[in-house]
Formats: C-alpha cells, sequence, structure tokens
C-alpha cells in the first residue's frame, strides 16, 4: 500500500491546452468558486487534493454540457452575468464531483502516473487517502443534491449513473480475464466509462429537476434531448 510522502505542492499549471482553454472558458467564473467552496475541508490532506482539482483545471466538458443544457432549456432566471441559475450550476458541480470521485479511484485501479500533467494523488498522498478524498466528494455531492428541487428524482438519477460507471469498470476486468467481447459487451463497457455521466449531464439531470415541463415533453422535445453523449461511444 502507497503511505503518504507529503511531497511539497508542485505549482498549478499556468494554462491548459488550448482546446482545454476553449472549452473550461464556457464556465462562469462562480463555477470554479463554488466548486472550493463544496470541497472545504479541515482535513488537510482532503483539502490539497481538492485545491489540486480545482487548479488543475482541465476541459470541464461535463459541467459545461450541463449548463449548456439547462440554458437551452431556460431552466428558472438567470442568476449570474452569464445567464446561469443557481440550480444548474449546482447540477453542474455535481456532475464534475461524480467525474472527479470517478477519476481518483480510477488512477488507483489502473495504477496511473500522472492526471492533468501532475502526479496521480494516490501516488503522493497514499491509497488511503485518495480512496476516500473521492468519497468525500460524492458525500459533498449528496449534500448538495439535497438541497435541490426534485431532490429525490435527481438523487436517483445520481446513484443509477454512478453504478452504471463502476458496472462498466469491472465489466472490462471481467471481459479482460474471460477473453473474446462481444460487441454488445464493448458497448456497454465504454457506455459505463464515459458515455452515461455525459448522458446525465446533457439529458437526465435537467429531466430530474423538472425542466421537461418547461420545455416541453411532446417527442421532439425528449429526442432533442436524448442520445447526447451515446453517438460517440457505440
Amino acid at each position: 500500500m502507497n503511505q503518504p510522502s507529503v511531497p511539497p505542492r508542485p505549482a498549478a499549471p499556468v494554462a491548459s491546452a488550448a482546446s482545454a482553454d476553449s472549452l473550461s472558458a464556457g464556465l462562469p467564473p462562480a463555477f470554479e468558486q463554488r466548486l472550493r467552496e463544496v470541497l472545504r475541508s479541515e482535513v488537510e490532506f482532503i483539502e490539497l487534493i481538492g485545491e489540486d482539482l480545482v487548479a488543475a483545471g482541465g476541459k470541464r466538458l461535463r459541467p459545461l454540457v450541463t449548463l449548456l443544457s439547462a440554458q437551452a432549456l431556460q431552466v428558472g432566471a438567470p442568476e449570474d452575468a452569464g445567464g446561469h441559475h443557481g440550480d444548474a450550476l449546482a447540477l453542474a458541480i455535481c456532475i464534475e464531483l461524480l467525474h472527479s470521485a470517478s477519476l481518483l479511484h480510477d488512477d488507483l485501479i489502473d495504477d496511473a502516473d500522472t492526471r492533468r500533467g501532475q502526479e496521480a494523488a494516490f501516488r503522493r498522498y497514499g491509497n488511503v487517502v485518495s480512496v476516500m478524498s473521492g468519497d468525500f466528494m460524492l458525500a459533498r455531492l449528496l449534500m448538495l443534491l439535497s438541497e435541490l428541487p426534485a431532490a429525490a428524482r435527481l438523487t436517483r438519477a445520481f446513484g443509477e449513473v454512478a453504478s452504471v460507471i463502476c458496472e462498466g469498470e469491472v465489466l472490462q476486468f471481467q471481459v479482460a480475464a474471460y477473453g473474446n467481447p462481444t460487441p454488445e459487451q464493448y458497448s456497454r463497457i465504454i457506455y459505463g466509462k464515459t458515455a452515461a455521466l455525459l448522458e446525465l449531464a446533457a439529458r437526465r439531470s435537467s429531466a430530474a429537476a423538472g425542466c421537461l415541463r418547461r420545455a416541453g415533453t411532446g417527442p421532439a422535445a425528449v429526442r432533442a434531448r436524448t442520445g447526447h453523449g451515446l453517438s460517440d461511444s457505440r
């Protein structure tokens, strides 16, 4: 088991790749500020991992998709200069927390060396700290969901997707052990590892929050939101 070595913290990257910059630029400044607030902890190692998450940036594709979906559906009244409603911003934070928690766990499973240009968290702080920090993010996600309208439906939607993510990861190891994966198994693996969370960001979180009542629930309105995150993974 890796043990924490309490290394000096590397300087935060000055800038991400151009593609990541162009995507994350679409997020309001309130996103990073709120993410920091949600991840705040009195335990130093958890705080450090949370700060690394914010400082490292990344494409932030999933929360951006969440906000764009909410904006397209005209969810609630605008509450900031970017036109993003507070509930939509909270949903985007929840999406990022679920994604980031899965990355902390994945890096340990995959024995990764780096994440977003920095040494993987489990190599810097140890296995236990990394896994428990991921669990901390999931706990904060649940707390944030509990404050939103339609909290029960949202919690169920996030829980279902978290289950699919876990199944996709384990199925990948199962298929590798048995060999000869079928096309159906391959589709299920990449759906669980990639598409399910994008689908949640683009459609299911908005639907669970009751957005369909405003945008319309006819076949055309539903089709416009169904399949996002799926076309590139099957």
